[in-house]
């Protein structure tokens, strides 16, 4: 059932895991933003040049870090995601800052427009996004779904997460 109020929107390309992760290894490589400056100091760089520890260690960090933000979207969208756009940290915990404020920056380098690792897989003309980030300009958007005469049943509710609880009950409004 399409629901989007757009229908001239080309559907969004989906950003898989891996995707994800070669995005946050592009930031790790090549951004020089001062808040990545604590997972700069670990990948121990040494000049222009990456060792293979160097290597290894970007890798991982892409790797958790990809996964971390991806779960950050589903399960703490208004704890982290909302205040980070909004170039604002989530957390209130003075001992986390740096390592928020690295996450953030990862995460904005990935998401902004027009020149974010996103942006720029979508030189072509497609929209990537992840799922959460589809759903939230969806459910934030002022203008209503379109409705539907569709009828559906939902079981296993109690084993989602809460944004996916949203959409679901958006998707119910319709």
């Amino acid at each position: 059932v399409e629901v989007d109020p757009d229908p001239s929107a080309a559907p969004p390309q989906n950003v898989d895991d891996n995707l994800y992760r070669l995005m946050v290894l592009s930031v790790l490589l090549e951004s020089n933003d001062a808040d990545l400056a604590p997972l700069k100091r670990y990948l121990r760089r040494d000049g222009p040049a990456l060792s293979r520890l160097s290597c290894r260690r970007a890798w991982n960090l892409a790797d958790r870090f990809g996964l971390l933000i991806r779960d950050y979207e589903y399960a703490r969208q208004d704890a982290l995601i909302q205040p980070w756009l909004q170039n604002k940290l989530g957390l209130s915990d003075r001992t986390r800052e740096p390592m928020e404020r690295a996450q953030r920056a990862l995460f904005q380098a990935i998401i902004r427009e027009p020149d974010g690792k996103r942006a720029l897989l979508g030189q072509d003309g497609k929209t990537f996004k992840t799922f959460p980030q589809y759903a939230m300009e969806r459910l934030t958007s002022p203008t209503p779904p379109r409705q539907t005469n569709g009828l559906v049943h939902f079981f296993g509710f109690t084993e989602i997460s809460a944004l996916h609880a949203r959409v679901i009950n958006w998707l119910a409004q319709c």
